[in-house]
């Protein structure tokens, strides 16, 4: 089963995306933000121990789907010095029999700084201050270099829609697309 690994820079399009390719393939959609609550109960926001349960989880998630033929979706930003957890979760699908489909998503910095104070994503929960944004970009920079000797898809989201976006992920992958039936009464 093909497992659908988006990552990139916040407001680089992601969780459009996400949304957009769930509800055209019917794959399930790894919803990080669902697994904090429970970690919160035990763990302090950002601690070390919270980190590393937070990955441990989505590892096991991830490795369960791959092992029982459960497409995903998911979709994640990271820093250089994280790349080991990027590469636990390819792992964790391909050693379970997945096929990890690396999507890269990007867009001219000025483009995703005007994203991200967009009004929604403060509503959904995600990164919606500039200054913030600004600070994790710069941390991000060397991203490019983590995954470049594994194959993918590399998308500009300031040049092409949410639907275009889509488009090439579901082509390039080649991944079935939910049919919809016409009903007779």
């Amino acid at each position: 089963m093909k497992h659908i690994v988006i990552y990139g820079p916040p407001a680089s399009g992601k969780y459009a995306v996400e949304l957009e390719l769930e509800k055209r393939t019917g794959f399930k959609r790894l919803k990080r933000k669902l697994t904090y609550q429970p970690l919160l109960e035990v763990f302090d926001w950002g601690s070390e121990s919270f980190k590393n349960t937070l990955y441990a989880t989505h590892t096991l998630i991830m490795a369960e789907a791959a092992k029982v033929g459960i497409g995903t979706i998911f979709s994640f930003v990271f820093t250089t010095p994280k790349s080991h957890i990027a590469e636990g979760y390819l792992e964790a699908v391909e050693k379970n029999g997945g096929e990890a489909c690396l999507v890269r998503l990007f867009a001219a910095r000025d483009v995703m700084e005007k994203r991200v104070s967009e009004p929604w994503r403060a509503e959904a929960g995600i990164m919606s201050d500039v200054e913030q944004w600004r600070a994790y970009y710069e941390k991000s920079a060397g991203i490019d270099e983590v995954l470049a000797s594994r194959p993918g898809l590399e998308i500009d989201t300031g040049v092409h829609s949410t639907d275009e976006v889509v488009d090439k992920i579901i082509a390039h992958y080649d991944i079935p697309v939910k049919t919809h039936r016409l009903g007779c009464y």
